[in-house]
């Protein structure tokens, strides 16, 4: 049977009508899952931003790095993430973590982990829904990752309007440059 792919519409809906989501929908306060595809790697690509970059090691000593709330703020690009303020040692499918962030001014986000699978993709959003995720491929002599923010819904109107796309993207390639760093060192 060929695989449905949720295009637009209410997440929620498409999931609970059986649509490959590429990443967990939860339902309601519950947070039980109601479809986990973590290794499909399809979001609406029109408010999608994406890096990738070749980094020379195996996928475990990348996805431990992004998979520990408390290194957060070592490799973020953006210059956004401060600390962690409360969450696991690691992170998995469910968890919840909160990071003191400043942009301008200090604020925290409460984010919850949407898709986890060891070694290969990790994501997670906070109120606004928008989806940061990580994808690590092994490829000959290293890792493939990809960084990607998706900003489908529903606030896409406010990345759309201060045209943040941009430099979410040269976030992400510095991001995934600290990361190489970080793991190669």
């Amino acid at each position: 049977m060929p695989r449905r792919i949720a295009q637009g519409g209410d997440l929620k809906q498409a999931a609970i009508r059986g649509y490959d989501l590429g990443f967990v929908v939860t339902h309601g306060r519950s947070n039980r899952p109601i479809s986990c595809h973590p290794t499909l790697r399809q979001m609406n690509a029109k408010r999608t931003v994406s890096a990738t970059r070749f980094i020379a090691v195996p996928p475990p000593a990348i996805f431990d790095l992004l998979a520990d709330p408390r290194q957060h703020s070592r490799f973020d690009g953006s210059g956004s993430v401060v600390k962690v303020r409360k969450g696991p040692d690691r992170l998995f499918l469910g968890a919840k973590f909160s990071m003191d962030m400043k942009i301008g001014f200090g604020y925290f986000v409460t984010n919850l982990v949407v898709a986890f699978e060891e070694n290969t993709c990790i994501a997670w959003h906070h109120f606004s829904q928008f989806i940061w995720r990580y994808d690590l491929e092994e490829v000959p002599g290293g890792t493939r990752v990809t960084e990607s923010f998706n900003y489908d819904k529903p606030w896409a109107f406010t990345v759309q309007l201060t045209h943040k796309n941009e430099s979410n993207r040269r976030a992400m390639e510095a991001t995934l440059e600290r990361i190489e760093k970080i793991v190669t060192e």
